[in-house]
């Protein structure tokens, strides 16, 4: 039976600090791999911190932190994404500003080593919210994206899980996410991912759906999600849980009521990090292992299984 655990932080309300939170996956993994990620989200938590401090940019830090995971194998994304049913790594990734509701996502994007910066990309130098597939590559191209060689971001991993796996979906990888906030309040929040094992060509899910996902808005707070994507979506998951803390209810019981209804209604497991306009934190799921690691006035804390929370 699928456990479920919350934890909420309730740290130094009377002055907001700089504040990052960030998730690994989560999954039915094995004690070797989620070392890997804790260790992984560790070092990107502390990248996003810094560039926090130095820039005061809550997107900085954001993307800085997925830009790490991205080029991590232990992670479902970038170079450790898994491989749809042709053998090919296809991405999607997302990104928000809680400021002024600015969005940028990409679906089904091939051969960029960072989507989540490409996502940026189509948030502040196009029209768009979101472009897809040859549309992002060229829109990539255009803005001075580097293009990789077709194949050069599958990673061995990828390839062998393929292999072995008899059913699609399969992974140890996890899609990754992060929130911040800044001294002013602004939040930011990104996604991003590889997707599901073996899933057939063209597939996307809630990663770049805005409200699925990934979400952030200044008067509530930021959400990123990890999990089963066509359940995420079905519920428009992120922004779910952030209208329960509008109306007041408290974040771990507001993850709680939608998490678990995914697992009611769809059998399906799923895992959020939120970080709310007061500060707080809170990282719940579904499934029994998700790595996250947060960040705040210096203090680092983490969890990686049902009711650990530890500081270092």
């Amino acid at each position: 039976m699928n456990k479920f655990f919350s934890v909420n932080l309730n740290l130094i309300k009377k002055q907001l600090k700089p504040t990052i939170i960030v998730h690994g996956g989560c999954g039915e993994y094995s004690d070797e791999k989620v070392n890997k990620k804790l260790i992984g989200c560790k070092i990107a938590a502390s990248l996003g911190y810094k560039s926090l401090q130095k820039t005061g940019s809550v997107l900085d830090a954001v993307e800085n932190t997925i830009r790490y995971l991205e080029d991590n194998p232990n992670f479902n994304c970038g170079y450790g994404s898994v491989l749809n049913d042709l053998g090919e790594v296809e991405m999607d990734a997302s990104i928000v500003d809680g400021k002024d509701l600015s969005y940028g996502g990409v679906f089904v994007i091939k051969d960029v080593a960072h989507p989540i910066t490409l996502a940026r990309l189509i948030m502040e130098k196009s029209s768009y919210c979101v472009l897809t597939g040859k549309g992002a590559l060229k829109f990539a191209k255009n803005n001075g994206v580097s293009v990789l060689k077709p194949g050069a971001l599958v990673s061995p991993q990828a390839k062998q899980l393929l292999e072995k796996s008899t059913q699609f979906g399969a992974t140890e990888a996890g899609t990754v996410g992060c929130c911040a906030m800044d001294i002013h309040g602004n939040l930011a929040a990104g996604t991003s991912t590889g997707g599901l094992n073996k899933k057939l060509r063209g597939r996307c899910g809630d990663t770049a759906a805005a409200g699925a996902g990934t979400y952030a808005d200044n008067s509530v707070g930021a959400v990123s999600s990890t999990g089963h994507g066509e359940s995420c979506v079905k519920v428009c998951l992120t922004c779910n849980i952030l209208n329960e803390i509008s109306k007041g209810v408290p974040p771990k019981q507001a993850a709680s009521m939608c998490l678990k209804n995914i697992q009611r209604r769809f059998k399906q497991t799923a895992g959020v990090i939120i970080l709310t306009k007061t500060g707080d934190i809170a990282a719940a799921v579904t499934a029994s292992r998700m790595v996250w690691v947060a960040i705040k006035d210096g203090k680092v804390f983490y969890g990686t299984k049902t009711g650990e929370v530890l500081v270092d």
